[in-house]
């Protein structure tokens, strides 16, 4: 029974990787492939709560679901922005301590992201963290790119 959600959960898994990388390969928008994660996240791995904040100018909520709170427009507290390594969310400010897990999505020693995630829900949805993180960094290099070759131009 172990070896068959295993085996679901990888082939989920991988279907995931694979409509994230085809989206990226397709050259779609920013908020395109914000949406296809989030869908991803949602809809294939049964994520249940999450938050990516990620640098433009400054930091801002791309992508936000299951939590009591909207962190769209709400400010990444200034703890979270020289994040080096995963860690428990611990001392956090109120809204924050809805999520048990903050991970840091880094590019050649530069932070990029900042993902919040609620670790038990993996546990429940058999989803790994690491995967999570994965995808994350995926996703978030992908979009990076994109905003260098903007700037190029």
């Amino acid at each position: 029974m172990e070896e068959v959600k295993s085996s679901a959960r990888k082939d989920l898994e991988l279907r995931s990787l694979l409509e994230i990388t085809q989206a990226i390969n397709n050259n779609l928008s920013e908020d395109s492939l914000y949406k296809i994660y989030r869908f991803t996240l949602l809809a294939n791995l049964n994520i249940k709560k999450l938050c990516l904040y990620v640098l433009d100018e400054d930091w801002d909520c791309k992508v936000n679901f299951g939590t009591s709170q909207d962190f769209y427009g709400l400010p990444l507290p200034d703890l979270y922005k020289n994040l080096k390594t995963s860690q428990k969310v611990s001392n956090c400010e109120e809204q924050f301590c809805e999520f048990t897990d903050v991970f840091p999505v880094s590019h050649k020693d530069r932070l990029l992201a900042v993902l919040f995630a609620v670790g038990e829900d993996m546990e429940d949805t058999g989803v790994d963290l690491t995967f999570l993180q994965a995808i994350t960094n995926i996703i978030i290099v992908a979009i990076e790119n994109k905003k260098l070759a903007r700037k190029q131009l």
